[in-house]
């Protein structure tokens, strides 16, 4: 099967440049300064972007998801024939469980 992200991250990447920001991609946890993450940490940022004029120019570290609410056949997965955005909701949650360090950064949003 194909991955789905690279469009996305490719979006992600121009739509910060065009903002005006410094962009880097595939950009390596550990090395990055994040307290907490070790040397050998695999993990990377799709897209990394400093210089935004938001936020004082803080460093904005993105990754990307696409979150499908129906499963292959499409039935509703968990609760998202109930709840709007419930897959969102599900998606963020396990970005932040990946991410902690990020997560609890001072200024992490």
């Amino acid at each position: 099967m194909r991955p789905r992200g690279p469009p996305l991250e490719v979006a992600a990447a121009r739509v910060c440049r065009e903002a005006g920001a410094r962009v880097a991609t595939n950009v390596l946890l550990r090395e990055m300064n994040v307290e907490g993450v070790a040397a050998n940490d695999g993990r990377n940022i799709e897209v990394l972007a400093n210089g935004l004029p938001l936020w004082n120019g803080a460093q904005l570290a993105v990754d990307t998801t696409l979150v499908c609410p129906l499963d292959w056949n499409g039935v509703p997965l968990g609760r998202a024939a109930d709840t709007d955005g419930a897959q969102l909701t599900e998606a963020r949650r396990n970005k932040e469980e990946t991410y902690s360090e990020l997560h609890k950064a001072d200024g992490a949003a």
